[in-house]
């Protein structure tokens, strides 16, 4: 199962969500740190974001992407993550998981942990994700496990200033 996450901008049409079209007008993701822990059993990736509102007063929705693939339903009753909670400012907030409706010949499944998160004109809000997540699997090309994050800020305002990558081996082992 390959899981691909990041935090993006969500939009609502007709009671489902899909990804923003072009750049959000007003939000910047300045910067992201990305630190993936990994375990014997599993990962955990714990991800910082610093976003700044370029513009007025607004609320966002934040929908920080979970798909899978492979020998997955396209249709999950619940997210193959083993935990996720989000905070803004520090502080805990409530987020939902919302599977995105796709054709079991697609081969793979998309949701998203979705949260609303306001923001003051001109203000800065850190955003921290954290996850845990069971390694997937390939019988192809002599990979047996893996992880992946993929970077993704494009859909908000402007360039991002700085990504950064960490990635720590709790125990050694083959990973």
């Amino acid at each position: 199962m390959v899981l691909r996450r990041n935090d993006s901008g969500i939009s609502g049409v007709g009671g489902s969500l899909t990804l923003i079209k072009g750049e959000h007008t007003s939000v910047r993701m300045v910067r992201e740190t990305v630190t993936m822990t990994l375990e014997p059993e599993d990962y955990l990736v714990t991800v910082d974001f610093v976003f700044r509102n370029e513009g007025p007063a607004a609320t966002v929705i934040m929908g920080f992407p979970e798909s899978g693939a492979g020998d997955v339903s396209a249709n999950p009753t619940k997210s193959a993550m083993r935990s996720f909670t989000s905070w803004v400012d520090g502080a805990v907030v409530k987020t939902r998981w919302v599977p995105v409706k796709s054709r079991p010949d697609e081969g793979e499944y998309k949701s998203h942990w979705v949260k609303e998160v306001r923001f003051g004109a001109g203000q800065t809000r850190k955003i921290r994700v954290r996850y845990r997540s069971y390694y997937g699997g390939s019988a192809s090309g002599g990979v047996s496990t893996f992880v992946r994050y993929d970077f993704a800020g494009a859909k908000w305002k402007g360039k991002v200033d700085e990504s950064v990558g960490n990635i720590m081996f709790r125990r050694p082992g083959n990973f």
